[in-house]
């Protein structure tokens, strides 16, 4: 299973097929009794997100329909996102 995290749609690639050189392993978080995991501050602090923010959550689903990508999207860049895909529609 791939994770992607990332501030902005498709800014790093990451809406396609990243070149898998160009992924780096962070560090390794396990998921807490309550099924949540903890982005690392570093993490959070590269791509700007604050506490209370809102993250959406977007999976992708392989040729045999099992989950196997997670991207994590700040919401407010995931409207802006939606926003300008919308307006080249017209």
């Amino acid at each position: 299973m791939r994770v992607i995290m990332s501030s902005q749609p498709g800014s790093c690639g990451c809406s396609t097929n990243p070149d898998d050189s160009a992924l780096t392993l962070f560090s390794i978080t396990k998921i807490d009794e309550r099924g949540q995991i903890v982005i690392p501050k570093d993490v959070r602090d590269g791509l700007g997100w604050n506490k209370g923010e809102k993250i959406a959550i977007i999976t992708r689903k392989n040729t045999e329909g099992k989950l196997c990508c997670v991207m994590l999207v700040h919401v407010d860049s995931l409207a802006d996102y939606i926003k300008g895909f919308v307006s080249t529609l017209r």
